[in-house]
Parts: structure tokens; C-alpha cells; sequence
């Protein structure tokens, strides 16, 4: 925890005060432990609470009002130290909330939108610190069912796992906020988990790099392969299996920027390795803080080899870069025992001009990756829904096997879709010959058929949706989409549901937000329509967004 400067206030010991009275009272000699510790964890947490909030909040009166000033009102005050137990104990029961908000609204001076803000933002960040530092609370909020505790449990719990994995348990480097240093570190474990599902083979692709790895004193090892080819669910597993220093570029998240990229990288480095640095305020403009960490933690020889994982370079923000800079400025020259992994497609011509490069082209009719596909066909065609549909068409599992292995023409992306299709029986009804062959022909068939299943109203409302989707540059929710497209909710939410396969659902604050699983199909639908109309009609509708509001609409 920081130290501010900024003790816990007259408010906080005031509900102190009464909280160690009730707790501990004529049973403190006896019954020693278990309170004092109740008291430790709550007290620290109010003091974190209060130091994160006077970084994040500008109106200096607004926090004396929270953590500083006695409320007017006795009896608030009162109320106020019954139900700080009450909220320790029972973390969704809104009395601590109302009492709160009593106590803003005595003080005078706040709008009720500010007051409710100002409350649900105080008491977020006292139940994060609470479940960070407190393992009974913690275990006491798995047993709840609201949807906004699960999500700050969820927030937690994955803060906790990067600390674990990064550090080894350690606090951060310079005492700073386990928080504060957090947000700098990207969680990627969804994405990974998502993509690493059934992963197979690829043992071509570990060999080669392991021979990389054993030639080269440092350097970057560059796969390279097309769309839907496995590189995302390849990098995964190798952070997963060796736990790597990553960082994955996801244009429909807008994670592609290359400070978002340096904040990523040295942060983990930091953390992990304990690095005497620290991440700047300002966005950085250069890899000089990513070179000085890597050279400090490299001088170390039990850290070596230091192998870090950057995926699809491809999705990187690099056209707006000036001439000869690399993409996320990558130092031109790795230190030695340090090694890149990286991914792009090879159709880009992704600026990175580096020594000791070691590229590795994933071609569809490789053999290795052909026989990876054949092994995770084999393993596929054991599952009882595929097993009733080869009854149905008459065929054996062999035959499955080879069919489907022609049929993808070597892409993994193929599979994601086409084998939950022929599960649930909406592919391939009439034999596996009816099959599409290739990743684009399987998004030519599904659009053609959503266009005949809608009929004349597909322009105006499915694709409009799905195109929106496509152009958006992070997860977008239902309301936004409705507000753009002038569809009602409800329609957009049916819409969506026609086209799940091919969308990935996130949740944020309680939100459930939308994005296209894939970028392969943003590339099928922009040969399909012309996606900058899509691009302009967002942009309209924010401008005039904005304007209403400028004009206090």
C-alpha cells in the first residue's frame, strides 16, 4: 500500500473505533486472533481505498466527505458504524450504501447521479482491497450470486493469479499498490483459455524453436501462416506450457497500440524479476525502458533464457509508424539470452527489421500441420453427436477424418466453426459431400443462407449489425449497437444470437459486450460490403451524440 501522506481521517477511526468495540469488547483476551484480524484487514483496507481514491478522484471536497469530515448528523454517524460490520460480514447488503449515500447528501452540494457515482465507486474499491488482502472475505463472496460481487471476485481472483505467476507471490517492485502496478499488466487468460481448447500437435513448430533456442545466444523466432491457421492457440500454449512474458494484439479489443505493448511487457518484467525500475506515467514513445528491463533481468543467468511471446503482429497499430521504425518499437538488437517469439500473417508487410531472426512459415499443406489437423479430427470424431451424424451419413470415422482433412484445406479456423455445426445438425444434412470447402467458402455459404432465411430485410438489419460489429475497434454492447443501427434492442439481441459462432461475448461492469471472434471474417465481409460506410455511419451517430449532449439534451 502507497503511503499518501493521508491517514485513515476522523470518519474512518470513528467507524474503527466502533467496529474493534463491537468485535473484540470483553472477549479481546479470549478471543485474541480471529478479530484482530477482522480489524488488520479492514483497516488496511480502508486506508488502501482511501489512497487509491485521492489518486483517482479530483474533487479534494468530495473525499474529506467520504474518509475525513464527521457527518452533521449524529445519528449518521451512528447508522455508519453499524453498517460497516454489517458490510463486512454481508457484502451485498445495501445498508453501508444508503448510509453513505445519507451522509453525502447531509454534507449538501451533490447531484443524486454524483452522490450514487460517488458511493458505488467508494464501495467497489473497499470490496476489491477487502477480497485482495482478506482471505475470509474473499471466501465469504464465492458463496454470493450477485452479479457485480462475482465480477470484482472474477477481477480479483485473475489480479492474484498474474501476482502468483508473475512474481511468485512477492509484492510489487517499490512497495507501490498491488492495484496501481496491476494496471499496467494485460490479463490475457480468457484468450488463452478460449483458443487452447482441444489443442493438439505442433510438436514441428516446439523442435524448431527449441533448435533456435539451443544455435542462437538471443533473437527473434517469427511465425509466420494465414488466417484461421492455429498461431493465436499456438502462441497460448507456449505461454501456458512455459509461462512466457506475452503480450497478444486483438484488433477487435483495440489492443494494438504500441504503449499499451511496452506498459504490457516491462510491467511483467518488472514484477517478475523485481526490477529496480518503474513504469512511467506518460505513454512511451521508444523501447528504452523495455531494453533496460530486459538487459537488468538477463544479467542475472538464472533468468536466462528470457523468452518472451508477442502474437499477431499483424493486428499491431504500425501503418502510422515512421519510416524504419519497428512495429511496438522492438529493439532492433536483443540482449544476449533474451529471445522474441512472434506471430504475423505473411501477407503483411509488417515493418521489423532485426539481427538474428529465425522465420517459420506454417504453410496449409505443411505436413506437420496437416498431421496435427488429422489428430485433432481423430479426437473430434470420438464425440457422441459426431458419431450419430456419420451413422446417419453412412460413413466410418476414417472416412470423416479424411473428408474434413481435405475439406479445411489445412485451417484450424475452419474446424472452430464447421465441427460444432455438424454436432448440433445444422451442417451437412444431406451428406458430408455438401460441406463447404475452405474457410472463406464456409462464410460465403452461412452469409448466403442468413440473406435467403431473412429475406429482403437482411441489408437493413442483419448486415447492418454484423458489418458494425466488424468496423468497431473494441467489444461494443447491444444498447450501443441499437443506438447506431436505429434497431430496436430486442432485434439487435435476436440478430446476435443468429450470428453467435461467429462472436465473442465479454463482460464489463456488469455489461455483456460483443465483438467478431475472428478477424478472418472482417476480412470476408469487406469483400462483401463496403465497411467504411459502416465506419462513417458509428462516427455520425457518436458526433451527434455528443452534440446532444453539448447541447444539454
Amino acid at each position: 500500500m502507497v503511503n499518501t501522506g493521508h491517514k485513515l481521517g476522523k470518519l474512518g477511526l470513528a467507524i474503527l473505533e466502533n467496529f474493534v468495540a463491537s468485535k473484540l469488547g470483553e472477549k479481546f483476551i479470549t478471543e485474541l486472533r480471529a478479530p484482530a484480524d477482522e480489524y488488520i484487514a479492514i483497516t488496511e483496507a480502508m486506508q488502501a481505498t482511501a489512497d487509491r481514491l485521492w489518486e483517482q478522484w479530483a474533487n479534494e471536497r468530495l473525499w474529506n466527505a467520504i474518509f475525513n469530515d464527521l457527518p452533521n448528523n449524529n445519528e449518521l454517524l451512528i447508522a455508519l458504524k453499524q453498517s460497516v460490520k454489517i458490510f463486512y460480514e454481508h457484502p451485498t447488503n445495501t445498508h453501508f450504501g444508503g448510509v453513505l449515500e445519507s451522509i453525502l447528501k447531509d454534507r449538501g452540494g451533490y447531484t443524486e447521479e454524483k452522490i450514487q457515482k460517488t458511493v458505488k465507486e467508494y464501495i467497489t474499491v473497499l470490496t476489491e482491497e477487502l477480497a485482495l488482502t482478506d482471505e475470509p472475505f474473499r471466501e465469504n463472496m464465492r458463496g454470493l450470486s450477485d452479479l457485480r460481487m462475482v465480477k470484482i471476485l472474477q477481477n480479483v481472483e485473475q489480479l492474484l493469479a498474474v501476482q502468483q505467476r508473475s512474481v511468485d507471490q512477492a509484492p510489487y517492485n517499490n512497495g507501490a499498490p498491488q492495484f496501481a502496478m496491476s494496471k499496467h499488466i494485460i490479463n490475457f487468460d480468457t484468450l488463452i483459455n478460449e483458443k487452447t481448447k482441444g489443442f493438439v500437435g505442433r510438436q514441428f513448430v516446439f523442435d524448431a524453436l527449441d533448435t533456435f533456442l539451443s544455435e542462437e545466444n538471443c533473437g527473434y523466432f517469427v511465425i509466420r501462416g494465414e488466417p484461421g491457421i492455429g498461431k493465436t492457440a499456438l502462441m497460448g500454449q507456449l505461454v501456458k506450457t512455459r509461462k512466457l512474458i506475452h503480450h497478444f494484439n486483438v484488433i477487435q479489443q483495440n489492443i494494438r497500440l504500441p504503449e499499451l505493448f511496452l506498459a504490457n511487457m516491462c510491467a511483467q518484467l518488472i514484477a517478475r524479476y523485481k526490477l529496480n525500475l518503474a513504469i512511467p506515467d506518460e505513454p512511451m514513445g521508444s523501447s528504452i525502458l523495455l531494453e533496460q528491463c530486459l538487459q537488468a533481468a538477463s544479467a542475472n543467468l538464472a533468468n536466462r533464457p528470457l523468452i518472451l511471446a508477442v502474437d499477431a503482429l499483424d493486428e499491431a497499430e504500425w501503418r502510422l509508424l515512421p519510416p524504419r521504425v519497428n512495429v511496438h518499437f522492438l529493439p532492433p538488437v536483443l540482449p544476449e539470452g533474451v529471445y522474441m517469439i512472434v506471430s504475423t500473417r505473411p501477407d503483411k508487410d509488417i515493418p521489423l527489421q532485426v539481427e538474428k531472426r529465425c522465420d517459420l512459415d506454417i504453410e496449409p499443406d505443411l505436413e506437420g500441420n496437416l498431421l496435427d489437423i488429422r489428430a485433432y479430427l481423430e479426437n473430434y470424431a470420438k464425440r457422441s453427436e459426431i458419431l450419430v451424424r456419420l451413422n446417419e451419413w453412412a460413413i466410418d470415422a476414417a472416412t470423416f477424418v479424411t473428408e474434413l482433412l481435405q475439406k479445411s484445406q489445412g485451417n484450424f479456423m475452419y474446424l472452430r466453426y464447421v465441427l460444432p455445426a455438424i454436432e448440433a445438425g445444422k451442417l451437412g444434412r444431406g451428406g458430408i459431400g455438401e460441406l463447404p470447402k475452405g474457410l472463406e467458402a464456409y462464410y460465403q455459404g452461412h452469409w448466403v443462407q442468413m440473406k435467403v432465411e431473412v429475406g429482403g430485410t437482411f441489408a437493413e438489419t442483419h448486415e447492418r449489425v454484423i458489418c458494425i460489429l466488424a468496423v468497431m475497434t473494441e467489444p461494443v454492447s447491444l444498447d450501443e449497437v441499437a443506438d447506431w443501427t436505429k434497431i430496436s434492442h430486442r432485434d439487435v439481441r435476436l440478430i446476435v444470437q443468429a450470428w453467435e459462432p461467429f462472436l465473442l461475448e465479454s463482460v464489463s461492469n456488469d455489461e455483456r459486450l460483443y465483438r467478431l471472434y475472428h478477424a478472418s471474417f472482417a476480412d470476408f465481409l469487406a469483400k462483401q460490403v463496403d465497411l467504411r460506410d459502416f465506419s462513417e455511419l458509428v462516427a455520425t451517430a457518436i458526433e451527434a451524440k455528443i452534440e446532444r449532449a453539448r447541447d444539454g439534451q
